[in-house]
């Protein structure tokens, strides 16, 4: 039987669904669509669909979940719509955050952080199919960014404790360079041609390399997700340690020689994804954020942290919800409403001497314009004079000696 669209064809149990035809099913489906509409309600999507884990304990003001697309996976990549709302209630996105012992680069909301240059082919801001009104940075083959770090000159011209943390997602599976610790140029002359080296699987820092393939890259990799990679180095203990979404994916206990010179940090800033040799600067890169500390994190640190999700969708209703501000304007509230009594007109009502009185009884007309006479003078703001008040207080007398006698 034939039926129009966003009509259901009847009323039917669960059992019954898996029997109706193509055509019956999509009428239902524009039917039940149309009511979520009509309730205000989000129509259910791949996303919205997924389960929601216990929220995960909060160690910044990004608790947020990822929105890079794909189903949940055993790394940590849970959905959860609820940390959404709270992240655009609890937290002030902004692409630069800066302090003393950390720096934040967030290319979310669809400008450059202030002092990020592109050098080589130049890397631009773009939106993905699953970043809504977000952007990413895609960097192309060739391409570096140039992150100012700008930490106090006190603590020394190098920061040799620090944790590195890049979310970032690659489109192909070739080796590329994470970073280069050189400033403010790439350095031909530099030890290394990359501080560390990323693959779809692998990492390598100072000649040492993954025993195993790193799980959480390969599965970002296969699953087009992005990966949270954090770089942790001590150099005045001579080791590194990176994690692919809280996995521990090398341990570097001792560093080559030299290693306090060549993987200190300058103090001003750091280029990331950059290498002495082009062959891993491959492009095909998008980065969502970057953040560095000025410590090293622990283990537990790194696993706290990989259990928060920047969001897209946090980060555009911060956006949205900041353009918004600077529409909006301060005005002055309308006056309070005068009572009823002060306004003429309710008494001449009353006064009408053609209004239609059933059987002539006038009384009740006569008690409510006494009782609205005796607000109006008693009114402090009252439109009435002197003169008129003491009219209206002999009036008043009158219709009480009256009331009294009767």
């Amino acid at each position: 039987m034939a039926t129009s669209v966003g009509q259901p064809p009847g009323n039917l149990n669960h059992e019954d669904l898996s029997s109706l035809q193509e055509g019956e099913l999509q009428s239902w489906a524009e039917a039940l669509r149309a009511a979520f509409a009509g309730r205000g309600l989000q129509w259910p999507t791949s996303e919205t669909e997924q389960a929601k884990p216990p929220a995960a304990r909060k160690v910044s003001g990004r608790g947020d979940m990822d929105d890079d697309g794909g189903s949940d996976d055993e790394d940590g990549e849970e959905e959860d719509g609820s940390d959404d709302e709270q992240d655009g209630e609890d937290a002030e996105f902004t692409s630069l955050e800066r302090s003393d012992d950390k720096v934040c680069f967030d290319f979310r909301l669809g400008e450059l952080p202030s002092g990020v240059e592109h050098e080589g082919q130049a890397a631009r801001l773009t939106r993905t199919a699953d970043s809504g009104e977000a952007t990413v940075l895609s960097v192309p083959a060739g391409g570096y960014v140039r992150l100012p770090l700008g930490f106090p000159e006190v603590f020394g011209p190098t920061v040799n404790q620090y944790t590195l943390i890049v979310e970032l997602r690659s489109s192909h599976p070739r080796q590329f360079s994470l970073f280069q610790a050189t400033w403010p140029e790439v350095s031909a002359n530099h030890a290394t041609l990359s501080e560390c080296l990323v693959d779809e699987g692998r990492v390598l820092v100072g000649g040492a390399e993954s025993e195993a393939t790193v799980r959480s890259l390969a599965g970002a990799r296969q699953q087009n997700r992005f990966v949270r990679l954090f770089f942790v180095c001590d150099t005045t203990e001579g080791n590194v340690r990176v994690y692919a979404n809280g996995e521990l994916a090398l341990t570097v206990p001792s560093l080559p020689s030299g290693g306090a010179g060549r993987w200190a940090l300058d103090r001003k800033g750091l280029l990331l994804l950059a290498s002495n040799s082009p062959a891993y600067m491959p492009g095909g890169l998008e980065l969502k954020r970057v953040e560095v500390h000025r410590r090293c994190f622990s283990a537990q640190d790194v696993a706290a942290y990989a259990s928060q999700r920047w969001s897209f969708r946090g980060a555009a209703l911060s956006s949205a919800l900041r353009r918004l501000r600077g529409k909006l304007a301060l005005s002055a509230l309308d006056k309070k409403p005068q009572p009823i009594w002060t306004d003429l007109s309710f008494l001449a009502h009353f006064c009408d001497a053609f209004m239609d009185i059933p059987q002539g009884e006038v009384y009740r007309s006569l008690q409510l314009l006494h009782l609205g006479l005796g607000n109006l003078a008693s009114t402090a703001d009252s439109l009435l004079g002197s003169a008129d008040k003491a009219a209206v207080e002999r009036a008043r007398d009158t219709f009480e000696a009256g009331d009294r006698k009767s």
